[in-house]
């Protein structure tokens, strides 16, 4: 029988400690349960990975090729050539 008592505590605890710096750093609420949320998807998707023995690699890859859609999604709009480091507008003067 396997125990498993002990790994259910950190999880949550932590993700609620880094959700709080995040809502502090980024002063606001749902800054902060978007972090939230996102440390919930990858926790679970770890949890899957590692109760899935047998499907593994295939699980991971399905997971890798969703997060890289959805990242392609969200900047397929951004002009990488008018980005400024330190600067307060993107086309800021040089």
């Amino acid at each position: 029988m396997r125990v498993r008592c002990g790994s259910g505590i950190p999880g949550p605890q932590s993700r609620t400690v880094i959700s709080g710096y995040a809502r502090a750093i980024l002063r606001g609420l749902p800054q902060g349960a978007s972090v939230f949320a996102a440390l919930t998807s990858l926790y679970g998707f770890l949890y899957l990975l590692l109760r899935l023995e047998d499907y593994a690699l295939l699980a991971g890859s399905i997971g890798l090729f969703l997060v890289l859609a959805f990242v392609m999604f969200v900047t397929r709009r951004m002009n990488w050539y008018e980005l400024r480091l330190g600067s307060k507008t993107a086309s800021g003067s040089s």
